[in-house]
């Protein structure tokens, strides 16, 4: 595999937010309750794509545009 493609798929896994909870889920990302964040889920706030069981949101990138400077200092 070419170097900058090895570099790019590595940018892609740390950009994405795998599930809800835990320490590096959408909501502690967000720094809201998951409780707060599943409501948002369903209510269409925050863009989610399900795979199988487990939710992934697009990308940490998508949520710093999506909510601005509230997302922009956290980088967990």
């Amino acid at each position: 595999m070419h170097d900058t493609t090895v570099a790019n798929h590595r940018n892609l896994a740390d950009d994405i937010l795998w599930g809800v909870d835990g320490p590096n889920g959408i909501a502690a990302f967000l720094g809201i309750s998951a409780r707060r964040c599943y409501y948002l889920i369903e209510s269409g706030a925050i863009p989610v794509n399900k795979l199988g069981h487990r939710t992934i949101v697009g990308s940490r990138s998508e949520l710093r545009r999506l909510f601005g400077r509230a997302a922009a200092g956290r980088s967990t």
